[in-house]
């Protein structure tokens, strides 16, 4: 009858034990999902505000041949640390100016 009672409290002891670090290891698993899921909404309104920057101070074409530039960019990089290295780097190096032959400032007319 003793050993019966030991083996039944060791088995619980383990039980419990068991369960305990289960519970722990999936509160943390809910708690990095919800880290995870706040971050990514996060970027999404990042990056939502920088188009709308970059909308706000560029006109719309100019801004979606930039877009489609880095966009097509990124995409001929086949490897992914080069990527990340342009990401890093300076994305937006080309402005898309234009040169116009023929054109003269003139100060006096400005006033």
């Amino acid at each position: 009858l003793l050993s019966n009672a030991v083996v039944f409290l060791c088995g619980n002891v383990v039980g419990a034990f068991h369960k305990v670090l289960m519970e722990k290891t999936l509160r943390q698993t809910f708690q990095d999902t919800l880290r995870c899921l706040s971050m990514r909404m996060k970027l999404e309104i990042e990056k939502r505000q920088q188009e709308n920057l970059l909308q706000s101070v560029l006109p719309v074409y100019i801004s979606m041949k930039m877009k489609l530039a880095i966009m097509e960019r990124l995409q001929d990089c086949k490897d992914k640390e080069e990527q990340q290295r342009l990401v890093k780097d300076n994305n937006f190096h080309s402005l898309y100016v234009k040169r116009h032959e023929n054109v003269r400032y003139d100060p006096e007319k400005t006033h």
